[in-house]
């Protein structure tokens, strides 16, 4: 192993705790400057706390980064910037049984898109949602500019499976619309769906079986007031069978589906 690949020595790492200890906060360029390994960064003189806490739980988890994996950071400078929303989020139509719908999503499904939202769900890193929150918003804002909708927006995320909940320990879209406020949703997050399904993945499914396994996927947990206008959200959109099954469930219940948007898509 070279000496770049070795994590920093006690006695580095040594002022940075003693000073988070005590209460103060250590100067970010010490920080910055133990992980000989993280992607040079244009430093601006100031550091929140939560960056400042992100960088020293780097440093101690030797983390990698979860676009390249390129050692000493959760995400490198190259892939974060792969991340932002693209300034035109993308719209196609999507059918939900009843009619068609606008769609719209931040990415394509590939490259560090989606190695970081496999980290994210299977991995459990709610940090990671901080990055992927503005491609999901962004998604929801062209929908909602789109089709024009009122201030009483709810936004219903597509659950996961119960098992995929239990194996994970959380519900990934869930967690991601609970990270964000309401503005950043751009309406009320309403969870009024249940995924009723039972085992059985769906990711290697081809158009048909996944047509055939998301049929009366979902059940309706709560009374909804008729009319009420929604936006469906999930984090990718593969055929649309599953968020399509989720927009006619929804409007089965009295729901007005305005569109549906996602993070990724896999083109």
């Amino acid at each position: 192993m070279v000496d770049d690949a070795r994590p920093p020595s006690r006695a580095a790492i040594a002022p940075i705790v003693d000073a988070c200890s005590t209460g103060a906060v250590p100067h970010p360029q010490s920080v910055m400057r133990l992980s000989k390994h993280a992607p040079p960064r244009a430093y601006s003189g100031s550091m929140n706390l939560n960056q400042l806490k992100t960088a020293v739980t780097d440093l101690f988890l030797a983390r990698n980064c979860s676009g390249c994996t390129a050692p000493g950071t959760l995400l490198c400078h190259e892939c974060e910037s792969a991340l932002k929303p693209a300034p035109a989020v993308h719209e196609f139509l999507i059918h939900s049984g009843l009619h068609w719908l606008p769609a719209a999503y931040s990415g394509a499904y590939r490259g560090a898109l989606r190695r970081v939202l496999y980290t994210y769900k299977d991995h459990h890193i709610p940090e990671l949602a901080l990055h992927l929150s503005p491609l999901l918003a962004a998604a929801i804002s062209e929908v909602r500019e789109h089709v024009g909708t009122g201030p009483l927006l709810r936004v219903v995320a597509v659950p996961s499976r119960k098992a995929a909940i239990r194996r994970r320990g959380f519900d990934p879209v869930h967690h991601l619309l609970r990270s964000m406020d309401t503005h950043q949703r751009g309406g009320v997050l309403m969870p009024c769906l249940q995924d009723v399904r039972g085992k059985g993945a769906s990711k290697r499914l081809d158009r048909t079986s996944r047509l055939r396994s998301s049929a009366s996927a979902f059940a309706v947990t709560r009374d909804i007031v008729p009319g009420t206008e929604v936006i469906v959200v999930d984090d990718i959109i593969t055929t649309g069978s599953t968020i399509s099954e989720a927009a006619r469930t929804l409007e089965q219940a009295g729901c007005r589906v305005r569109g549906v948007a996602a993070i990724a898509h896999t083109l």
